[in-house]
C-alpha cells in the first residue's frame, strides 16, 4: 500500500494507470524476483496476475488498487525506485590536549599554560604572542589559583607587586572598562581590596601568587605601565 500510495501521489499527471516496480521475470520465464535481490516472500497480484506469457515478464502497481500485474516490459509507464536510506556515520569530535613540553595543560579550561620571568605589560604581552599566545585571561575562580600556583615560586610572599605576576587585565583610561588582551569575555573578576585604583595610569593588571598583604592568593591588583613584575602567565589553546 505504500508503494501504491507515494505512486498515485506523484504520478497525478500521468495517463497510464499502472507503473513499474522492482518485480520481473526477465531471467527465469515464470519466476518473479526483485531487481534488488531481496528475498519474494511476499505476492499481491491482481485477480487472474500474473499472465505468464512470454511478453508480460515484468511486474507493474495498479495505481488504484495497488494491487499487481504483469505487463510488455518495453512499454512505457511511470515507475518507482527504492533508495536505502542514508545514515551519516557517527563522528567524535576529540578535543585537542596537548600542550608543548615546557607548558602545562589545564583540563578544566581545555588550554595550555606558562609562567615566565621579568617584563612590563606590553613586553609580557608580546613574548606571549610570539609563542602563539596571550597574556592570561581569567574566568572562574579554579583558573584564578591554577595560574597563580604555576607562577608561584620561593620568595614571592612579600608584599610588594613586582614579585607577583601580570595577566591580561587592562583598560583603555581611568574611565574605561576592564577587559583581557585575547579578547574574551570579562566575566570574572577578584579585586584585591582598594583595586582597582582609582589612580591615572593604573591600567593593567596583575595577580597575587600567593597570600600576601593579607590578602588570598590570586586577588587581582592595578598598576601601570612600565613597571617590570617577576612573572607573567602566558594563556592559549592546545594543538
Amino acid at each position: 500500500m505504500f508503494v501504491q500510495e507515494k505512486g498515485t501521489a506523484n504520478f497525478t499527471d500521468s495517463a497510464s494507470s499502472d507503473f513499474w516496480f522492482g518485480l520481473n521475470a526477465v531471467e527465469n520465464f515464470g519466476i518473479w524476483t526483485w531487481t534488488d535481490g531481496t528475498s519474494f516472500d511476499f505476492t499481491d497480484w491482481d485477480k487472474g496476475q500474473p499472465k505468464n506469457t512470454s511478453d508480460t515478464n515484468c511486474g507493474a502497481v495498479n495505481s488504484e488498487s495497488g494491487k499487481w500485474n504483469a505487463d510488455n516490459c518495453n512499454k512505457e509507464k511511470p515507475f518507482v525506485c527504492l533508495v536505502n536510506k542514508y545514515v551519516p556515520p557517527t563522528t567524535t569530535t576529540i578535543k585537542p590536549t596537548k600542550c608543548l613540553d615546557t607548558w602545562t595543560y589545564y583540563p578544566t579550561t581545555g588550554y595550555c599554560y606558562k609562567a615566565f620571568d621579568n617584563a612590563t605589560f606590553l613586553d609580557a604581552e608580546d613574548r606571549c604572542k610570539i609563542s602563539g599566545a596571550h597574556l592570561a585571561s581569567i574566568h572562574n575562580q579554579n583558573e584564578n589559583l591554577f595560574a597563580a600556583n604555576l607562577a608561584n615560586y620561593p620568595g614571592s610572599d612579600v608584599c610588594d607587586g613586582s614579585y607577583q605576576a601580570l595577566i591580561g587585565l587592562f583598560r583603555e583610561d581611568i574611565a574605561g572598562r576592564w577587559q583581557w588582551t585575547d579578547g574574551t569575555i570579562y566575566d570574572y573578576q577578584n579585586w584585591a581590596i582598594g583595586n582597582p585604583e582609582n589612580i591615572t595610569g593604573y591600567n593593567f593588571g596583575y595577580m597575587d601568587v600567593t597570600s600576601i598583604c593579607n590578602e588570598p592568593t590570586g586577588r587581582f591588583r592595578s598598576t601601570y605601565i612600565n613597571r617590570v613584575f617577576a612573572k607573567y602567565v602566558c594563556k592559549k589553546p592546545p594543538f
